[in-house]
């Protein structure tokens, strides 16, 4: 969401979907990239006709209690292992 601090109005709202996998049962993965591309798109659609020189603050949420494991130069190694999973 955008969200005008001098008017306390919410501005502009976006949101993308991204699909839970799930290679064997009881597990459940989602691809990091897929986050980056939903963030990428999302802050595309929000800043749409705004003046950007006005932003002042950037926050993002998404899923929680995930596993990312990275390599040394922080890409993904593999798909994330979602709060959903049993293994």
């Amino acid at each position: 969401a955008l969200f005008d601090a001098e008017s306390a109005q919410v501005v502009a709202v976006a949101a993308e979907e991204y699909p839970v996998e799930q290679p064997a049962p009881n597990m459940a993965e989602q691809s990091p990239e897929r986050w980056w591309r939903a963030v990428l798109n999302t802050a595309q659609r929000v800043l749409q006709g705004v003046d950007r020189s006005r932003v002042r603050a950037i926050g993002l949420t998404g899923q929680m209690h995930g596993t990312l494991l990275l390599d040394a130069a922080a890409q993904p190694l593999r798909p994330a292992i979602i709060w959903a999973d049993g293994r």
